[in-house]
């Protein structure tokens, strides 16, 4: 894949792997779902206005919760793939794989 999009206004889960492409995951009301090689991520922004962002990067996994629980940030100069996951109300659960 060069270039993947998704907006998706309902509460479907949305699930990606994939190599080398730009992820844009965007939802009103529900829960994202992503499993992502770590190793092919540059940039992860996970966020959500209400409800729980829950990370887990590998290393460490990082749990936010509640109102404006704020967005959880991963950087990784080896990586190529940018990865951004939102839900105003709802939840993102992103997992690094080895």
């Amino acid at each position: 894949m060069s270039d993947l999009q998704t907006s998706t206004p309902n509460t479907e889960s949305f699930a990606a792997l994939f190599e080398e492409s730009l992820t844009k995951q965007d939802m009103r009301a529900g829960e994202v779902n992503l499993r992502v090689p770590r190793a092919k991520v540059r940039e992860l922004n996970a966020s959500c206005r209400v409800g729980e962002v829950r990370t887990n990067l590998g290393t460490e996994v990082v749990t936010r919760e509640g109102l404006f629980p704020g967005r959880t940030h991963f950087f990784n100069a080896a990586g190529k793939a940018h990865v951004n996951a939102h839900v105003t109300a709802g939840e993102v659960d992103v997992t690094l794989t080895q």
